[in-house]
C-alpha cells in the first residue's frame, strides 16, 4: 500500500483537508444519501503538516512533519512569524508517526506517537509493517580562532564578507579570505584549529529516548565525495502500534521502489563523476530484504538516471530498471533497460537493451508488467515501445508506434489494452491496442483543452482511480474557479473510451481526489476537494 490523502475501509472514508489541517471522516452511506453523520475530525497539531496517510485494519496512520521555531518560542514571539530556528540540536528537523484506533469512529483513540529526527522521504505498508524512509543531516557548530593581520591594502572593505582579492583589476594575494571587524581591523580564520561547540550527529527517536541508528545495521559505502546525509528505513509494527527496528546507510537517496519481498533505494550521487561535456551519470541501487529478515542485502550500478518508481520492477528474482543517459540539450541521449540479478552482495547486470528512442529523447513513462514492458520517450513525437523481457539476459524491443505528444503514466487495462495519461498541447488520455504486441496501435484518445490545468494524476498517480470490475475510471482536475472529476469507461468490446459523467465542485482546489463506488444497485461518484465534497448517481449496477 502507498500513502495518499484519501483512504477508505469500505465503510468509512478519511480524507485530508490541507486548508484546515484536519482529517475529515465520512461514510459511503453519507455520500449516497447526502445526510452527513456528525463525526469529529482528527486535527493535526499547529505547525505540523501531513506527509503520508494510511488506513490499515482499523488503524489510521498519519506521518506529519514538524515546523520548529525555537528562537520565536524562547523570545515569546508568535510562532507563526518567519523566524529561523537555532542552528543547534533544537533545530534538527523532525517528523511524527501517529497511529490511531479508528475501529469505532465515535471513540477515536491515539495509540502511539513517535517522533523521529530527520526529514520524511517516502513510505510503504507491506503486510502488517510500515516502512518509513527518512534522511538526516548531522548538525555541527564549529568556531575558528581569528588571526589578525597588519596590512594597509585590505582596509575599508565590507566587514560582513570575505574581501575580494582584486583591486583595480590587480590580484592582491594578502587580501584573499580577509574579513574586517567593527573596528576596521583585518583578520583571517585559522581553519587549522577548529573548535566544535555543539554537535548532533545521529538521528534519535523521541529526541533523547534512543538512537534510530543501530551500529551493526548501519552501512557506509566506500566512496569519494561522500555526503554526510544518513538515510534510514524505520520499520513499524502496525499491530503493536510501535517502532520495531531500523537499518541505515550513509548517503543520500532519491527514489523508492517496493516489491513484496524487497525495498530498493536509488541514488545518483555514487560515484560523483558528472562530466559536463558528456553528461555522464550512474544510478546506484541499494537492495534491502523485508521478506523474513529485514536488512541490507546488495548494491549495484547502471548508467544514466531513472525517472520515478515505475522505472523499477522486480519479477522472478530479477530487477528491471529503465534509465536515460546524456543531455537532451545537446541532442545526445541513450535510453536503456537493464536487468540485474543478485550475486552475493552485488546486483550484477544480467542483460541490457540500449538505444531506445530517437536522438535527444528522454524516457517520459514506463511500466513493467510481468515479462512485458511499455516505454515512452519524447522530444517532439511519442514513440510508444513494447518490450519483451522474458529472457532477462536478452531484453528485446518488439514494437514501436509514433504518436504526437507524450505519455507520463501507463496503466494496464487487460493483456490487450494499455491506458496512458500524458500531454499533447492539453492533457490527454490514450488507449492502446497491444493485442499484436509487435504492432501496437492507438485505439482511442481524449484530449482536454488548454483552459483546464492541474490534472492531479500527472503528478500523483494515486489520484488516478480505476476499478477493473467494470473498467470505470476517474480523472480529477481544476481550472481557476472549480474542480472536476470526469468519469470514463474503457469499452473493451469496441476498444473505445466512453465518457460517462462529470462531477463539479465550486469553489475548487488544487488538490483533488475521487471515488467511484456501488451501494445496493446504484453506482455513485464522489469528488473531494479541500473541505468540499460532492457526490452523484452515475449509473446502475449491471
Amino acid at each position: 500500500d502507498e500513502s495518499d490523502i484519501l483512504k477508505h475501509d469500505g465503510q468509512h472514508i478519511f480524507f485530508y483537508d490541507r486548508s484546515k489541517n484536519i482529517v475529515r471522516i465520512t461514510t459511503f452511506l453519507d455520500l449516497a444519501t447526502a445526510q452527513p453523520t456528525a463525526i469529529e475530525p482528527i486535527t493535526l497539531p499547529k505547525n505540523t503538516f501531513l506527509q503520508a496517510m494510511y488506513l490499515h485494519k482499523g488503524k489510521l496512520i498519519l506521518v506529519s512533519n514538524e515546523q520548529r521555531y525555537y528562537y520565536a518560542q524562547k523570545l515569546g514571539i508568535d510562532i507563526d512569524a518567519a523566524v529561523m530556528p537555532s542552528p543547534v540540536k533544537e533545530s534538527v528537523e523532525t517528523f511524527k508517526v501517529s497511529i490511531y484506533d479508528v475501529g469505532n469512529t465515535d471513540d477515536i483513540r491515539l495509540l502511539s506517537a513517535t517522533t523521529i529526527d530527520g526529514s520524511f522521504n517516502n513510505s510503504r505498508i507491506i503486510d502488517d509493517d510500515l516502512y518509513i524512509i527518512s534522511q538526516f543531516s548531522p548538525q555541527v557548530t564549529i568556531t575558528y580562532p581569528k588571526i589578525y593581520i597588519d596590512t594597509k591594502k585590505c582596509e575599508n572593505y565590507n566587514i560582513y564578507r570575505p574581501l575580494f582579492a582584486y583591486e583595480d583589476g590587480r590580484y592582491i594575494p594578502e587580501c584573499a579570505g580577509v574579513y574586517q571587524d567593527a573596528d576596521g581591523r583585518s583578520y583571517r580564520f585559522d581553519y587549522s584549529k577548529p573548535t566544535i561547540k555543539e554537535s548532533y550527529l545521529i538521528p534519535m527517536i523521541n529526541k533523547d529516548e534512543k538512537p534510530l541508528i543501530q551500529p551493526e545495521r548501519f552501512y557506509a559505502p566506500c566512496k569519494l565525495n561522500q555526503f554526510p546525509t544518513i538515510t534510514s528505513i524505520a520499520k513499524f509494527d502496525i499491530n503493536a502500534s510501535r517502532f520495531d527496528q531500523a537499518v541505515s546507510i550513509a548517503g543520500y537517496t532519491k527514489t523508492l521502489y517496493a516489491s513484496a519481498n524487497n525495498l530498493y533505494l536509488t541514488s545518483t550521487l555514487y560515484p560523483y563523476h558528472y562530466n559536463y561535456q558528456e553528461a555522464y551519470e550512474r544510478e546506484m541501487i541499494y537492495k534491502f530484504g523485508i521478506g523474513g529478515t529485514f536488512d541490507y542485502k546488495a548494491r549495484g550500478f547502471v548508467d544514466g538516471n531513472l525517472l520515478n518508481q515505475y522505472s523499477l520492477s522486480e519479477y522472478n528474482d530479477t530487477l528491471r530498471i529503465a534509465t536515460t543517459s546524456g543531455s537532451g540539450f545537446r541532442g545526445q541521449t541513450d535510453n536503456a533497460v537493464f536487468t540485474l540479478k543478485q550475486k552475493n552482495s552485488t546486483l550484477e547486470i544480467a542483460g541490457s537493451l540500449r538505444g531506445l528512442g530517437h536522438e535527444g529523447e528522454h524516457i517520459q513513462g514506463v511500466r513493467f508488467l510481468k515479462n512485458r514492458a511499455y516505454l515512452v520517450t519524447f522530444r517532439q513525437t511519442d514513440p510508444f515501445y513494447t518490450l519483451d523481457l522474458s529472457d532477462p539476459a536478452h531484453p528485446r524491443s518488439v514494437g514501436e508506434l509514433k504518436v504526437n505528444g507524450f505519455s507520463s503514466y501507463i496503466h494496464p487495462v487487460s493483456d490487450d489494452l494499455i491506458l496512458t495519461l500524458g500531454r499533447d498541447g492539453g492533457f490527454k488520455i490514450d488507449l492502446y491496442d497491444v493485442s499484436n504486441f509487435a504492432n501496437p496501435t492507438k485505439a482511442d484518445e481524449k484530449v482536454y483543452g488548454s483552459s483546464f490545468y492541474g490534472f492531479d494524476a500527472e503528478y500523483t498517480p494515486q489520484a488516478f482511480i480505476y476499478r477493473a470490475s467494470d473498467n470505470l475510471f476517474g480523472i480529477t482536475y481544476h481550472d481557476r474557479t472549480s474542480s472536476y472529476m470526469d468519469i470514463l469507461q474503457v469499452n473493451q468490446a469496441s476498444k473505445k473510451l466512453d465518457s460517462i459523467d462529470t462531477i463539479t465542485l465550486s469553489p475548487g482546489n488544487y488538490e483533488n481526489r475521487g471515488i467511484i463506488f456501488n451501494l445496493n444497485t446504484t453506482i455513485y461518484g464522489a469528488l473531494f476537494s479541500g473541505d468540499n465534497v460532492n457526490s452523484k448517481v452515475i449509473g446502475a449496477v449491471q
